[in-house]
């Protein structure tokens, strides 16, 4: 019988689960490193929609509404983090 932290944790790694390698030449296609950044990042998605609800519901409990706004507040000043940091990223490549 398989449980739900099963079904959570192949529904979180399977994309990245990707073969990276030509069957017969076993050298990277150009398009390789596009499908793993699809693939990690889709890991890494489902595996936030498993956590952030369950960390909401932790903090909701201990400290009600207050504590969730705060946890809104950090995850929208990392969000914005990220954004700045990808943002010089592009000026710099580009």
């Amino acid at each position: 019988m398989r449980t739900p932290l099963h079904s959570r944790q192949v529904s979180g790694t399977w994309p990245s689960s990707y073969t990276p390698l030509d069957g017969d030449t076993q050298e990277w296609n150009s398009n390789d490193t596009l499908v793993i950044g699809y693939g990690l990042v889709t890991s890494l998605l489902n595996l936030s929609l498993t956590l952030v609800p369950t960390i909401l519901a932790a903090v909701e409990s201990l400290d009600g509404f207050r504590g969730m706004e705060l946890v809104f507040v950090i995850l929208a000043g990392i969000g914005v983090f990220a954004s700045v940091h990808l943002a010089k990223q592009w000026v710099t490549i580009t």
